[in-house]
């Protein structure tokens, strides 16, 4: 019943070309911090068939394969993290979904709204964190789950705590010295079928953020892309740019040469 949602992909080799690799590599602690880092950055974050098409969101491997891949499109995290977690098992990589809460509301404990996958290195003896569907601050690059640590990633510092509740609490620790709470996951894996019901939720509920508002963002080699409703901010070295998007015309051109995703509009 749950076979269609994790599949072996009938193309890895063009997943990977889709994130900019054109070499399979092995599965090591190396590779998978480059496989995340390129993954970050060829693919968006969006929630368009939700907020913009109206259309439903399936988990399913092929499905997510022909949206991410052949469509060249991204997705939210439910998307992402699925397509990108099957990708790492047709790699040779030991992966595997987590819940996980989103930290930036004052509510102590969250809802599960988010998953991450949680990867096994042969010959480690603990998890690493890899998380490629975050529609804001994400590491770009592995966190390994190793409680009350800090992790180096790409210039930005994380720190790993455990909760009371068990689960593990990751904060952005800013140059400023402030930490910034982000995500809340479980240490416990789980299957993708899990996703089914809170994916339904959150691409149909109209409560849903996904349903009533446009995100698409894309971390770069020096920033970030991030469109919201009706808004572009490039962020490029030092530099910020606001771009207004006053209506569907100048969505589907900025969509078009930011992004690279095009539309029949």
């Amino acid at each position: 019943m749950y076979e269609p949602y994790d599949l072996p992909y009938p193309d890895p080799d063009a997943y990977l070309a889709r994130i900019g690799i054109t070499e399979r590599p092995e599965p090591t602690a190396e590779n998978l911090d480059r496989l995340v880092y390129a993954h970050l950055t060829h693919v968006p974050f969006e929630d368009l068939n939700q907020s913009l098409f109206g259309r439903p969101i399936s988990l399913k491997t092929a499905d997510l394969f022909e949206k991410i891949v052949v469509q060249k499109r991204g997705g939210y995290c439910f998307e992402q993290n699925m397509a990108f977690r099957r990708l790492l098992k047709d790699l040779g990589y030991d992966s595997e979904p987590v819940y996980a809460r989103v930290l930036w509301a004052d509510d102590p404990m969250p809802p599960v709204s988010h998953c991450a996958i949680l990867t096994r290195i042969e010959g480690e003896d603990f998890y690493r964190y890899c998380d490629v569907g975050f529609g804001g601050p994400a590491p770009a690059g592995t966190i390994p789950v190793i409680p009350d640590t800090e992790t180096a990633v790409c210039g930005e510092t994380w720190l790993l705590k455990r909760h009371e509740s068990g689960w593990m609490d990751l904060s952005l620790k800013k140059p400023d010295g402030t930490v910034e709470p982000e995500i809340r996951f479980c240490p416990n894996r789980t299957v993708p079928q899990d996703f089914i019901a809170p994916n339904y939720y959150l691409s149909e509920s109209p409560e849903s953020p996904f349903k009533q508002f446009i995100m698409v963002n894309l971390r770069t080699e020096t920033g970030s892309l991030a469109l919201t409703v009706d808004k572009l901010t490039v962020r490029e070295g030092g530099e910020v740019t606001e771009i207004e998007v006053p209506d569907r015309d100048a969505l589907f051109a900025v969509l078009e040469k930011y992004y690279g995703m095009t539309f029949e509009n």
